[in-house]
């Protein structure tokens, strides 16, 4: 066969997946003799593409993800047709533009380097050294027949894989029969959690900072109830209990708008913090009804076995889907002060 007829094609096989740890999204450029002929991938669920053309056939597949704190990916071109005496390749790492070349560091070897593992190998590790957010770099793979080219483009994501509350001046206590620490916040106050996000290069995208929040209850009170029939029907006593409630914000004892209803936590999510609101004691819990069978009054007398009730409040970064729980109960505090006369005279 005339090697002037040979036809060849340059296939990159690439971890796409984006690197949770350290941020880095991984895509795939192919080109070809067909100038106007290339792709670009950035879906991490895309498995296989297959492209026909006059050049031949081309076989994409994507591998399989890394570890989400590593700072390293493994990259493989393969050089086709499979029987061509001569596949070695060369690695190249360039800026993808002037534009993209950082005006305090722009020795483009300082953020990402690709090393072959072996003279020729068509089997590279790509390793990311610091975050280059906001600029693209190319990862270049070339034949040394025939000059053909792949490119792999690295961007910079920081993807964050841990998120903290800052608790600073505040007492972690240890909740009596539940085996869980948390804080204890007092009945009226307010606490205002900063949130911060990491990840290994302590390096995290712009793009991330959007949370949400859910409640979890765990435990209930117990009361006393006293019903006082009408026209003569005597009294009934009898001991109950009442379960700590959630919704999407607040943690309450009762139902909303009707007598007993007790707010006993809001958590919302504000410039970055996780805000707390104390409502209601657990013991300021009263429930009397008076209608035409009688009068029911229901009052505190404890907790649901012996353990007083707590909520777990969740924090999710949404984009990456990294969260935090921390644990929270309230403590009743001083609200009234009265003395047993106004007035007395010897």
């Amino acid at each position: 066969m005339d090697k002037t007829k040979i036809k060849w094609i340059a296939l990159a096989i690439a971890v796409i997946l984006a690197f949770t740890g350290i941020g880095i999204v991984i895509g795939l450029a192919i080109q070809i003799n067909n100038p106007d002929m290339s792709l670009s991938l950035f879906n991490s669920d895309v498995l296989d593409y297959e492209i026909f053309n006059d050049e031949g056939h081309i076989t994409l597949s994507l591998a399989a993800a890394g570890d989400q704190d590593s700072y390293t990916k493994t990259i493989t071109a393969t050089v086709l047709p499979e029987d061509a005496p001569m596949k070695s390749v060369r690695w190249f790492v360039v800026w993808d533009s002037a534009a993209d070349v950082p005006s305090e560091d722009g020795v483009v070897s300082h953020y990402i380097t690709v090393t072959p593992s072996s003279n020729d190998s068509k089997v590279a590790t790509i390793q990311c050294l610091k975050p280059f957010e906001g600029s693209n770099i190319l990862v270049q793979c070339k034949t040394d027949v025939g000059g053909y080219m792949a490119t792999c483009v690295i961007k910079y994501v920081g993807t964050p894989n841990s998120l903290s509350f800052d608790t600073t001046g505040r007492t972690i206590k240890s909740f009596d029969g539940w085996g869980v620490n948390g804080i204890e916040l007092s009945c009226g106050t307010t606490a205002s959690l900063p949130l911060s996000l990491d990840n290994a290069m302590h390096a995290v995208g712009s793009t991330f900072g959007n949370y949400e929040v859910t409640l979890e209850a765990h435990g209930g009170i117990t009361y006393h109830s006293v019903f006082v029939g009408s026209y003569g029907q005597g009294t009934t006593e009898s001991d109950g209990s009442a379960n700590l409630t959630t919704n999407s914000s607040q943690a309450y004892i009762g139902r909303s708008g009707q007598a007993g209803f007790l707010y006993i936590l809001q958590a919302t999510i504000e410039d970055g913090k996780l805000k707390l609101i104390a409502g209601d004691s657990f013991s300021a819990y009263t429930h009397t009804i008076s209608e035409r069978p009688g009068k029911d009054t229901k009052t505190f007398t404890g907790y649901i076995d012996g353990k007083k009730p707590y909520i777990k409040v969740t924090v999710t970064e949404t984009t990456s889907g990294v969260s935090q729980s921390i644990n929270v109960t309230t403590q009743a505090t001083v609200s009234s002060l009265s003395l047993s006369a106004t007035s007395i005279e010897f």
